[in-house]
């Protein structure tokens, strides 16, 4: 449809109307979301209901300059129709991404609740903390929380917020407040930054890739191995979490890393089919002849996997 789409395993934009065929791992769900879109989630649960939704998760994908987005957060008791006599609360979201261009700042701002016209329901949350999750963007220079600043995180990933490098994802997690009140987290990043937001597009996807390819060539020895341009163009996302203060260079640097990652994969099938053969020739004495051949086409099928899966990472 019309506008801008973003892809949620890969952070691949798109402008509508447009008609694609992609590719996805099986642990890949294509979920396709409009630019700026705020999802509130809850926290990992055994079942629906089996503790409060605390932190309550949200998920906010990156806006154009000047754009505003927003949410309601409906919730219930959940065991009873009291809803449909108006029992029920509504906490708002909206995100405000500024349009200076000097002033690269994102401003999120949560609650205060709302209750519906038939008032608050039994086991209705008085206090909540929150986890914001920025998608798919550039990591920040600087967070508040009502004006509080909020530090990095530790070597531990606890104490403030934190980059997930693969998905370039900064999660800020903030203390618990009071559904009444209004919370208001500020994002400021690099000034210029979100106008180089096409330097990050599809990179989690590439991650998944480049990872898939990697793990691909480890069940090729001794006839291949990963080649080191693509292990350091796999390591980018990991790099970027221990270092998100790097990111414009790491990026620049994977762009640099991505094609001879793609060359040297492509490289290997020079000699793959003689270093096979050599390898069969001289197989562990408890092989059979079957198992020498079975193990021949695990290499083979190892290495064609790899060589699509990293040709599909610029994709």
């Amino acid at each position: 449809p019309k506008g801008e789409w973003i892809e949620w395993p890969t952070g691949k934009h798109f402008v509508g109307p447009v008609s694609v065929d992609r590719s996805f791992t099986i642990d890949q769900i294509p979920v396709y979301l409009r630019a700026g879109a705020i999802v509130p989630m809850q926290p990992p649960m055994i079942y629906t209901g089996q503790k409060s939704v605390d932190p309550l998760i949200v998920n906010v994908w990156p806006l154009a300059p000047g754009a505003t987005s927003s949410y309601s957060v409906y919730e219930d008791s959940g065991v009873s129709v009291d809803y449909q006599r108006g029992v029920f609360a509504r906490t708002p979201i909206k995100a405000t991404q500024s349009s200076s261009p000097n002033s690269d700042t994102l401003r999120v701002e949560i609650g205060p609740v709302e209750v519906g016209p038939g008032g608050s329901y039994p086991g209705m949350m008085k206090t909540r903390a929150y986890e914001l999750r920025l998608l798919a963007d550039w990591p920040p220079e600087s967070i508040t929380v009502n004006g509080a600043a909020v530090r990095r995180a530790d070597s531990s990933g606890k104490g403030g917020w934190s980059l997930e490098g693969n998905t370039l994802t900064t999660v800020i997690p903030t203390p618990s407040f009071s559904t009444a009140s209004k919370v208001v987290i500020e994002v400021r990043r690099a000034a210029g930054l979100t106008a180089r937001r096409s330097e990050l597009d599809g990179f989690a996807g590439a991650m998944t890739r480049l990872r898939g390819a990697y793990d691909a060539l480890q069940q090729t020895p001794p006839v291949a191995a990963p080649p080191d341009p693509l292990i350091d163009a796999m390591q980018t996302g990991d790099r970027l979490s221990y270092h998100p203060e790097r990111a414009v260079q790491e990026i620049a640097r994977f762009h640099d890393r991505l094609p001879q990652a793609q060359a040297s994969v492509a490289g290997l099938e020079a000699t793959f089919a003689q270093r096979l053969n050599d390898a069969a020739a001289h197989p562990p004495v408890t092989l059979m002849p079957a198992e020498v051949e079975s193990q021949k086409q695990r290499r083979l099928d190892s290495l064609s996997r790899a060589e699509l899966l990293v040709k599909e990472a610029s994709k």
